[in-house]
């Protein structure tokens, strides 16, 4: 099952990888910088989500892009708790969110107010514009 949000993790690093002041950690492969941190998970008005604690066009060197109609954002490759999937990363609120499927939330045992281990990769401009499924 998920964590509480009072529950806090600890990240093991490899030499490969920083720690962030913001909690994330990156590899340092720049084509596939990936970023793990911990994150509650919420539902808003469209789905579950989990907000990201950087600016992923900042830290990835990339624009936003339109995802579907009405919607820029950036593709992303992640994980929650191990569990794989393609999704995007949106700017809401000034503020931004990992979209989290249901599904994938289910699988990964986690419910919403539920804290866990989330990492996302660029996944650049080549991935499906497939708007992920909303709960």
């Amino acid at each position: 099952m998920g964590r509480s949000a009072a529950g806090g993790g600890a990240h093991s690093l490899s030499a490969q990888a920083r720690v962030f002041a913001d909690g994330g950690m990156v590899d340092n492969a720049p084509e596939m910088a990936t970023v793990t941190f911990q994150a509650v998970l919420s539902s808003g008005h469209k789905g579950n989500a989990a907000e990201v604690p950087f600016d992923p066009g900042e830290r990835w060197s990339l624009s936003a892009r339109p995802l579907w109609p009405g919607r820029r954002g950036f593709r992303v490759h992640a994980t929650v708790e191990g569990q794989a999937f393609d999704t995007a990363i949106v700017a809401r609120s000034r503020r931004f969110w990992l979209l989290v499927p249901k599904e994938v939330s289910d699988l990964a045992g986690l419910a919403v107010g539920d804290s866990g281990s989330f990492s996302v990769a660029s996944a650049g401009p080549s991935m499906s514009a497939r708007k992920p499924h909303a709960a």
